[in-house]
């Protein structure tokens, strides 16, 4: 069997069409996947520089209580506050461990 010369141009045209389809399909399958991709990586960047954030945040906080606990020391200390606020504490918790005991159920 022979093909005409039509046929064979009909042939090579079914080809270079199935070609070109298949090849925007592929890389509109690629495209997808790179954008994707991307998305995950910006949205794990985010979240990394978020919680580099807090982190900053979080130990500014802490040094800055550190600092005004030593401060409140240091004040404390100067002012002979400290033993008073101890003794208040005690006598509160005294007064509070006898209520709770008084009001205990028999």
């Amino acid at each position: 069997m022979q093909l005409t010369n039509q046929e064979l141009t009909a042939a090579s045209s079914l080809v270079a069409v199935v070609a070109i389809v298949g090849g925007y399909l592929g890389i509109r399958s690629a495209n997808r996947n790179a954008l994707a991709i991307a998305k995950d990586t910006r949205a794990a960047q985010r979240k990394s520089d978020l919680d580099a954030l807090k982190r900053i945040a979080y130990s500014g906080f802490l040094s800055a209580l550190a600092k005004l606990a030593d401060d409140q020391m240091k004040f404390d200390g100067a002012t002979g506050t400290e033993r008073k606020m101890l003794e208040n504490y005690g006598s509160t918790q005294s007064t509070l461990l006898k209520r709770q005991t008084i009001n205990l159920p028999s």
